[in-house]
């Protein structure tokens, strides 16, 4: 077997399971929002949310560690999606789709119908992954981000 076949059997092999998210996971997943935000939630933050019936998070891991996170927060039937991240030397293995479909099938379980989010308008690997997953852009936010500056879309799937 050659180097190319080998290195890419171990990459098959590797198994990513999605769940929802417990208290046990929120300092890997706050130690990855540090990692993949400018101006992360703090593990308080996370502690709170996930106190709330009107909240869940899920996550993705590997056979190592955790290496993706995204939630929703059920506003009188709209979910806000919040958090969505992989870590970077995951990115670009197809890992977001399924986990943000597991998020929204958990957000219709308390009762959300509708859901939107805001992204970085020049996070292009973002907006396409919403649009795959059926959020349009409704809306711009002037100046929304920091560190840096940018413009934010809002974005819905009704």
């Amino acid at each position: 077997m050659n180097v190319w076949n080998e290195k890419r059997k171990r990459q098959v092999t590797q198994l990513i399971i999605y769940k929802k998210m417990t208290i046990d996971d929120i300092e890997e997943v706050s130690k990855m929002e540090e990692r993949c935000f400018s101006m992360p939630w703090s593990k308080d933050a996370y502690e709170q949310a996930l106190q709330c019936d009107d909240v869940v998070y899920v996550v993705a891991t590997n056979e190592e560690r955790i290496i993706g996170s995204c939630g929703v927060r059920n506003i009188l039937s709209e979910g806000e999606i919040t958090n969505v991240m992989v870590d970077a030397p995951f990115r670009g293995q197809k890992i977001s789709y399924p986990m943000l479909q597991m998020l929204l099938e958990e957000g219709k379980k308390i009762g959300i119908e509708q859901f939107f989010l805001e992204v970085r308008a020049g996070n292009k690997p973002a907006i396409s992954l919403y649009e795959k997953c059926g959020f349009q852009v409704e809306g711009v936010r002037k100046n929304l981000y920091e560190m840096p500056k940018e413009d934010g879309l809002i974005m819905w799937k009704r």
